[in-house]
């Protein structure tokens, strides 16, 4: 009996859903403690979906994984500022390849501010179910 890559999953889930989760986790929508559920399922708060299986590690959320996205917030300051220096350095006397290195470095610090941004945001989720979390104890 041969077994392909779909079979081998679904056998990894049933194993999973035998298990029992033994210390706190948290739902990452609601915060709820998913302490002694199954190893994946349904949120019996919300109704989302959490695996908690090292590999795919979804819908999980550790009090220990809260970081303030500094670095990308850094790095889109610092490609901003780079596009103001090539602009202003590229636009005295024209100089064509210094306006189209500005032109990306812009659209760099736009990508990383978004990103940071969208971090910042879950940063945010995430400290506010911390917050309910400590509530609970």
């Amino acid at each position: 009996m041969v077994m392909d890559s779909g079979d081998l999953e679904r056998l990894a889930e049933d194993m999973l859903t035998q298990r029992i989760i033994t210390s706190d986790a948290y739902c990452a929508e609601c915060g709820y403690n998913l302490r002694t559920l199954p190893g994946a399922g349904l949120c019996p708060e919300c109704g989302s979906r959490y695996n908690t299986r090292p590999v795919i590690k979804s819908g999980i959320f550790y009090p220990h994984m809260i970081e303030f996205p500094i670095g990308d917030w850094s790095a889109g300051m610092l490609t901003m500022a780079a596009a103001v220096g090539f602009t202003y350095w590229g636009a005295k006397p024209l100089v064509p390849w210094s306006l189209i290195v500005a032109v990306v470095f812009l659209l760099l610090s736009v990508l990383y501010l978004r990103l940071a941004w969208r971090h910042t945001a879950r940063f945010l989720h995430f400290r506010g179910i911390q917050r309910r979390a400590d509530e609970d104890y």
